[in-house]
C-alpha cells in the first residue's frame, strides 16, 4: 500500500470539469476494449465520489452556475454579478502558482468571459489572476495559439485556431501544450479545463462522436497519469455537472441503431448527482457524496489521522 499522500504533497493540480458526463457514458469505451480485463482510465482512479449540483435558486442550475459553484463554493446565480464577488479556490493558494483556465465547447451565453460585463468593483480581484483561454471566436486583438503560449498575458484570450469558425486545435492539444509550457519553466501550476463537448454531443444524439471524444479524453488522461508516476505530485480531478444519462441498448441491431441515430438516448432531465474521479495526493478528500459547493474546500483540507467532515467546517 502506498504511504499517505495528502494535499501538502500536491505541487500541481489539473482539474477537468466535463459538463454532461455521467458514469454510464464510460460504458461506451469500456465494452470496446480488446480484453474483458482491460480497464478504462476511470477505473484506475484512487477515489470515485459524487456531487449534488443544486444551488439556492434551482434544483438543476445552468452549466455556468454549476461551474462557479465548484469554483467558489457559493450557491449564488450568475444572473447577478454578486457571484463573482466570492473568492475562487485559488485565492487560498499562498505559494507562487501559475493558474490557467481553458474553456472548450461552451456557448457565449454560458462562457466565463461574461465576467467582462460586470463592474470590476463587483468582481473579486482573484478572478483576474489566471490566464483564461477560451476556445471560441472572440476579440482578435486578444488571441493565443498552442504554439505560442509563452507570451500569453493574464486575462481572457481567444484561441487563434477558432477565429474562422470551427477550432483547428483540439482541447487535448491545448492541454498538452499548456502543461509542456509549465514544465519548461518548472512552474507550480493549476490548470482548470471546462469542457461542454459531452453535453452537446448527447443533446445532438451523436453517439459515435461521443465515443471518439471519450477515447481521446482517455488517451489524454492516461498520458497525464504516466507523466506523474515518478513524482506523484500532481492532483488530477475530473468533475461533472448537468449530467445527461443515456440508456444503453441490449445487443445487436439495437446497438447499431443506437450508434447511428442515438435512438436510446432517452433522458428527460439532467441528473441531480454527478461523478467525481480523482487520482494523486489528496484523492481521499473527494470520496463519498458531497455538495459541489464543498469542492473548493476539499482541495485544501489536510489531516493524516482520520477523515472527519467536521474538520472541513462543512456542518458549522
Amino acid at each position: 500500500m502506498l504511504p499517505y499522500q495528502g494535499v501538502r504533497n500536491v505541487k500541481n493540480t489539473i482539474w477537468f470539469h466535463l459538463e454532461g458526463l455521467t458514469q454510464e457514458h464510460v460504458a461506451l469505451i469500456k465494452f470496446i476494449k480488446k480484453s474483458q480485463t482491460d480497464k478504462t482510465v476511470f477505473e484506475q482512479m484512487n477515489c470515485v465520489g459524487q456531487v449534488w449540483n443544486y444551488n439556492f435558486f434551482e434544483l438543476r442550475p445552468n452549466p455556468l452556475d454549476s461551474f462557479l459553484m465548484f469554483l467558489t463554493g457559493t450557491k449564488e446565480s450568475s444572473k447577478s454579478c454578486a457571484v463573482y464577488g466570492s473568492e475562487p479556490f485559488w485565492a487560498r493558494e499562498t505559494r507562487e502558482t501559475e493558474i490557467v483556465i481553458l474553456e472548450n465547447s461552451i456557448e457565449a451565453s454560458s462562457s466565463f468571459d461574461l465576467i467582462n460585463k460586470c463592474d470590476e468593483k463587483e468582481v473579486h480581484t482573484e478572478f483576474f489572476r489566471p490566464k483564461s483561454l477560451i476556445m471560441r471566436k472572440g476579440d482578435e486583438s486578444k488571441v493565443f495559439h498552442k504554439l505560442s503560449l509563452k507570451g500569453v498575458n493574464q486575462g481572457i484570450q481567444y484561441d487563434l485556431s477558432c477565429q474562422q469558425g470551427q477550432c483547428q486545435t483540439s482541447m487535448a492539444e491545448n492541454v498538452n501544450s499548456i502543461i509542456a509550457d509549465f514544465k519548461k519553466a518548472n512552474n507550480r501550476f493549476m490548470l482548470v479545463v471546462r469542457d461542454g463537448t459531452i453535453k452537446k454531443l448527447v443533446e445532438q444524439r451523436k453517439v459515435i462522436k461521443l465515443r471518439e471524444y471519450l477515447l481521446e479524453l482517455e488517451r489524454l488522461l492516461n498520458d497525464l497519469i504516466r507523466q506523474n508516476i515518478k513524482s506523484n505530485d500532481t492532483l488530477l480531478v475530473i468533475t461533472s455537472s448537468n449530467g445527461l444519462p443515456i440508456e444503453l441498448p441490449m445487443s445487436g441491431a439495437e446497438w447499431r441503431k443506437f450508434e447511428s441515430t442515438g435512438q436510446n438516448i432517452l433522458y428527460k432531465r439532467e441528473s441531480l448527482i454527478s461523478p467525481v474521479y480523482v487520482r494523486g495526493p489528496g484523492s481521499q478528500n473527494f470520496c463519498g457524496l458531497f455538495e459541489a459547493a464543498e469542492f473548493s474546500k476539499r482541495l485544501y483540507w489536510e489531516d493524516e489521522s482520520t477523515f472527519l467532515f467536521s474538520d472541513l467546517g462543512l456542518f458549522q
